[in-house]
């Protein structure tokens, strides 16, 4: 990394990662042999509609923030240092509830109470209970950058926890690569996404294992009133999320 790219990389992190993602796309594009003019390769320019770009585009540019995370020290501290400063250990709840007649007084013993149960639940939120809900937000905060997108399915376990609920954290690529055409109903499938006729999110099909894994894949459907989905769109309409340093 030359002296200009730690001066960006100082000033504008996101920035400096778009650098090292458009340089390794250059290296690729040209070891494969595709003809570069001046400013870019040569390519057949389509009017493409916003998630057919998705499609097309976001697997390629995630494997690289992936990768660029995973095995490039450098792209990978900036990933840190923008999860430190955002999140830090993590955004804790501070319950305000007031005094039903206390003119704008805190009712202290119901905030004490709620605060102690958040402590408690927050502690372990996760279905295995191995991540606290500040892990949990660091991890939502990257899958942000890197992925552009993430979703959290809210799960009812009976597991002995006194809050019986837990987050199921899911990373996009679970999100099932699923296509259906309208229905009499007007309902479809985009990229996993079942919408009605007003393009409303009915549910989420969901690959039950990770598609990187050598095993087959069957896909759930998850009601949207189960999910939390975050997604980084690139353009409007889109129903998938784009890498933040695309």
């Amino acid at each position: 990394m030359n002296l200009i790219d730690r001066f960006i990389g100082y000033l504008a992190p996101d920035l400096a990662i778009r650098r090292e993602m458009l340089r390794q796309h250059l290296d690729f594009v040209r070891s494969n042999n595709v003809e570069l003019d001046r400013l870019r390769a040569r390519v057949t320019l389509q009017n493409i509609s916003p998630n057919q770009e998705v499609r097309v585009k976001r697997e390629q540019i995630l494997f690289t923030a992936r990768e660029l995370d995973r095995s490039n020290s450098w792209a990978h501290g900036v990933f840190n240092s923008i999860v430190d400063n955002i999140v830090g250990d993590g955004i804790t709840l501070v319950p305000m509830i007031g005094m039903r007649r206390g003119k704008g007084k805190l009712n202290r013993d119901a905030n004490d109470r709620v605060e102690e149960e958040w402590l408690e639940w927050s502690e372990g939120v996760d279905l295995e209970r191995k991540l606290t809900m500040g892990e949990v937000q660091r991890w939502m905060e990257r899958e942000a950058w890197v992925a552009g997108e993430f979703l959290i399915a809210f799960t009812t376990v009976n597991d002995g926890r006194r809050i019986p609920l837990a987050l199921d954290m899911i990373e996009s690529e679970r999100l099932a690569t699923i296509d259906e055409p309208p229905n009499f109903r007007g309902v479809e499938i985009v990229q996993g996404v079942e919408l009605d006729a007003q393009r409303q999110v009915l549910a989420y099909h969901i690959w039950d294992r990770h598609p990187g894994e050598d095993v087959a894949l069957k896909a759930r459907r998850i009601p949207a009133d189960r999910v939390l989905h975050f997604r980084s769109q690139a353009r409007v309409g889109a129903v998938r999320g784009m890498s933040r340093v695309y």
